[in-house]
């Protein structure tokens, strides 16, 4: 899908939030010198000066995200494979605090930006290094979504501005 997205349209929209999936992702877009392609990543992303509260944000987005996932990815960020089932079958039953009671912090890690400003801006770095254009910053943005869009255009977005 990436290397016919990338030879024929303007710009490509990879759903990932890890630096590794982004990488694996690219290996399959192809960039011409005759045109200019955009290459997006459009990450799940929770942002606080505290990280644990980041962290905590995450849970939902993370669970329906792990839920999901095929295995061959879960196992790529080494998640374990009977947690990520019982966190998708109490998401099927609707019994929300199950499911997140058993979303991970690894899960997190590995399907979320999430953390303080500082670690926010060290995953977006590594992301942009992979030659990715631009980033959306998806659901949950953080525990208080007007406090973190203040934190990431005052605390990270000026970080990037002339990357």
């Amino acid at each position: 899908m990436l290397e016919l997205a990338s030879s024929i349209g303007d710009g490509v929209l990879i759903n990932s939030s890890h630096p590794k999936d982004l990488e694996r992702a690219m290996l399959h877009i192809k960039r011409e010198n005759s045109k200019k392609l955009e290459v997006v990543a459009a990450t799940s992303l929770s942002i606080d000066e505290d990280e644990k509260k980041a962290y905590k944000a995450a849970i939902p987005a993370v669970s329906f995200i792990v839920a999901g996932a095929s295995e061959e990815l879960l196992n790529s960020h080494n998640i374990n494979l009977e947690k990520a089932r019982t966190v998708k079958e109490a998401l099927i039953k609707a019994k929300w605090k199950e499911a997140f009671s058993n979303v991970t912090e690894d899960m997190i890690d590995s399907f979320c930006i999430a953390g303080r400003p500082d670690k926010v801006i060290e995953r977006i770095s590594e992301i942009f290094k992979l030659g990715v254009d631009s980033l959306v910053a998806g659901t949950p943005i953080g525990p208080n979504v007007k406090n973190s869009i203040e934190l990431l255009s005052k605390k990270v977005i000026p970080h990037f501005k002339y990357v």
